[in-house]
């Protein structure tokens, strides 16, 4: 019994002491933090940045924009303390101490003993209040244990893992997308663009960052419906492009099915021109069909034999017992099943049919949808408009209305797409040289198909400053900020009521209005300093530097805990005071994903034009 007391002594110590290494800080860890804070001249944040390998490396664009826009925040709050010293606002942040950076390199393939080593290292400035950075979530993921134990805040700009922000830590956040949410939003665009086929290319890495993004794609894609076939795999450091290239060009040669597409846009087309009139039966008042009794009879036995017989039964029922009929009859014609059965009535009659006959066809059905979709918009927006004070009924009607709608709209692009041969894309997760260099072979066989794909993507017509470049490798989706506004005047002058990175609610700006003005007068700043325009990485940049200075500033505080705390409880606030997003709603899949601008994706044409 004694034995088994101590064991169990043990085990509880032991206990403790693992919950208090991944619970948090400790208090001692955090009041000394604050004791050295308070007693500095100065705080700091370190920027754990890849080192620049060559003079244009978009990467180190990050470290440039985090100083410019650094700069800017504290020249206009220095400023505003100044020049409206009774303004009580600006009294209560005129302590804020100065913000330095402190640069420390990221090893492209370091260990996790390296990154935890490094991280410990850092921790030891007293001055320091956050981390910026990380583009490797391999070295990101162990360094935030180390963070989070030291009560260190965390930013990460470019670690895409999803698992770095789901252990529940109060110290650890990004403002980029995961790569479980990346892959997720380029499968809906693939799918929304109206492409049938995908073709998977995924070079393994040490760090499994492709594998892990290729599987999660793989998986949305499917989930939307797409056609994907077996991914190609590649070592990263394998130079047998050729036989990769190879694989792709016999998967691509495999043509989609024209009769099979047609018929499925055919199917969809007639279900929802029912859907249509079976909504407009559906009087405004469930209690009290009126004059439109004898159309619904109708259409409820205009398919059975026995018509009167039917008639006569319909006719005898009470207003909501046919109007229960009536909702059966729009679920069944709006069901997958009825879709089913419709395709493959259609596809028995379309496998007879002649090249020729089945373009004529398609021709046909892209007329008669090009008008049908139109007047169909009016519908709908008809019934959007009435929605607001419909019954539960009526917006369920109208939400299956519009779903067939959309889906009726992409398999028109689909048709298209399928018909003129262009109905496949090329999902490629590889390192940006790797990719360069695959997008060029692919070329050289005459393959057509666009690329898409991840982080090798952001800025890749940035990298190529020629028109030779982009030959070599378009047609290609480039990916970029979603609602970046344009360049400021020359003078980089912000407007006067927002310069100083905060505005007064008496002045009625939009936090969309604040972001942009902002990120207009950090452009051209940027724009002057480095002569070149600002990429992704440089407005990852720009946000990190803004979110760490507005909620440095709004905890009225200096110690990580406050900060930690502002971003934890207080993120949509800031976000409507200074501006950190460009769009009202921004991306925020977790509490520790924060102010995520949604990327967009742009085609990138063969500058001569000869593109199929």
């Amino acid at each position: 019994m004694r034995r088994f007391i101590v064991y169990l002594s043990i085990a509880y110590v032991a206990y403790l002491i693992v919950r208090g290494m991944t619970s948090g800080p400790t208090s001692t860890n955090e009041e000394q933090r604050a004791l050295n804070l308070l007693k500095s001249k100065h705080l700091e944040v370190a920027i754990v940045w890849p080192e620049a390998k060559h003079g244009n490396d978009s990467l180190q664009e990050y470290v440039k924009a985090f100083q410019v826009q650094l700069d800017l925040l504290q020249s206009a709050h220095n400023t505003r303390c100044i020049e409206a010293p009774e303004d009580r606002q600006a009294n209560l942040h005129c302590d804020m101490k100065p913000i330095r950076l402190q640069p420390a390199y990221e090893e492209d393939n370091s260990s996790k003993q390296a990154s935890i080593s490094q991280a410990q290292t850092i921790v030891q400035n007293p001055n320091l209040i956050a981390v910026a950075g990380y583009v490797h979530s391999s070295s990101a993921i162990p360094a935030a244990v180390v963070y989070e134990n030291e009560g260190v805040v965390l930013l990460s700009s470019g670690a895409t893992d999803a698992r770095l922000t789901q252990y529940d830590f109060e110290y650890i956040f990004r403002h980029i997308s995961s790569e479980l949410t990346h892959a997720n939003d380029i499968a809906s665009y693939i799918y929304q663009q109206g492409y049938v086929d995908v073709y998977v290319v995924n070079e393994r890495d040490t760090n499994l960052y492709e594998n892990d993004f290729t599987n999660y794609f793989v998986e949305a894609a499917v989930h939307k419906g797409l056609n994907v076939a077996d991914p190609i795999l590649y070592e990263y450091e394998s130079q047998d492009h050729l036989n990769t290239i190879a694989i792709l060009k016999r998967q691509t040669n495999k043509v989609s099915s024209k009769a099979e597409q047609l018929a499925l846009s055919t199917a969809r087309s007639e279900l929802f021109t029912d859907l249509i009139e079976l909504r407009k039966l559906f009087p405004e008042s469930t209690s009290d069909i009126g004059n439109k009794k004898t159309d619904i009879i109708s259409l409820l036995v205009e398919t059975d034999s026995n018509t009167e017989t039917y008639r006569q039964y319909f006719a005898g029922l009470s207003d909501k017992r046919l109007l229960a009929f009536l909702e059966r009859d729009f679920t069944y014609k709006a069901s997958e099943k009825q879709l089913k059965i419709t395709q493959e009535k259609y596809r028995r009659q379309f496998r007879l049919l002649d090249e020729d006959e089945l373009h004529q066809k398609q021709q046909d059905l892209h007329n008669q949808l090009e008008e049908s979709l139109a007047d169909s918009d009016n519908v709908l927006l008809h019934y959007v408009q009435e929605s607001k004070n419909s019954s539960k009924l009526e917006a369920v009607l109208n939400e299956t209305l519009k779903q067939h709608f959309d889906a009726l709209r992409i398999s028109q692009k689909r048709l298209d797409k399928v018909f003129t041969e262009q109905a496949g894309i090329i999902f490629l997760a590889a390192s940006k040289d790797n990719a360069k260099t695959l997008m060029r072979l692919a070329r050289e066989v005459d393959m057509h198909e666009p690329f898409i794909g991840g982080s090798a993507f952001l800025n890749l017509q940035a990298d190529c400053n020629d028109s030779t470049c982009i030959d070599d490798i378009a047609p290609y989706y480039a990916l970029s900020v979603d609602g970046l506004p344009s360049l400021a005047t020359e003078s980089c002058h912000a407007p006067s009521d927002i310069k100083h990175h905060h505005v007064n609610k008496r002045e009625h700006r939009t936090q969309q209005e604040i972001a942009e003005a902002q990120y207009q007068l950090f452009a051209c700043r940027f724009y002057k300093d480095n002569n070149k325009t600002q990429g992704f990485w440089a407005t990852q940049g720009y946000f990190a530097a803004s979110i760490i200075w507005a909620a440095a500033l709004e905890s009225r505080g200096t110690t990580p805990e406050k900060i930690a705390s502002r971003l934890n409880y207080a993120s949509d606030e800031l976000d409507e005071k200074y501006g950190l997003t460009f769009t009202p709603n921004p991306i925020t899949p977790g509490n520790s994903d924060l102010f995520i601008s949604p990327l967009k994706f742009t085609l990138v044409p063969n500058t001569t034009g000869n593109s199929k």
